[in-house]
């Protein structure tokens, strides 16, 4: 069973099932993997976008559903609420341009927020099918960086 929000998920099944407005929540438990245009998504980059560049828009959005990343995923925010990590009063520039319903399904329990990731689509397409892979190198050493500040990221 599947709840509207996330802390509806939490009581039903320890918010392990995608959420709701996933195309792919359907058939879960059963393996998916498919990337999904729409406007929705695009709306709310561009609106995260442009806080910081107003002149840039965005030109295509998808969103990746896939269950082997969710599974990952949700084991991993299981265990930090498993810690009883402390939490922290954490609001990015990010959370300011996301809708409600996007808002509802992030456990801010455990400090989840939406950040940005700047990448090539080859490197993005690369990543929806095998998860972050930590850099070698870069600026501030090796680790995956993302930024609430789209003209970081």
């Amino acid at each position: 069973m599947c709840g509207h929000d996330i802390d509806c998920d939490i009581r039903a099944n320890e918010a392990v099932c995608p959420p709701w407005y996933w195309r792919s929540a359907a058939v879960w438990p059963e393996p998916f993997h498919e990337e999904i245009g729409g406007d929705y998504v695009k709306e709310m980059g561009t609106k995260i976008l442009q806080r910081r560049l107003p002149d840039w828009k965005v030109v295509r959005c998808e969103r990746i559903e896939d269950a082997l990343l969710w599974e990952k995923f949700s084991a991993k925010r299981a265990q930090l609420r498993e810690r009883k990590v402390m939490k922290a009063d954490v609001r990015p520039e990010t959370a300011e341009s996301i809708q409600y319903s996007a808002n509802t399904t992030l456990d801010h329990g455990v400090n989840e927020v939406w950040l940005l990731h700047g990448t090539s689509e080859e490197a993005a397409k690369a990543i929806s099918r095998s998860n972050f892979t930590a850099s070698s190198g870069g600026c501030f050493g090796s680790g995956i960086y993302f930024a609430d500040d789209a003209r970081k990221s």
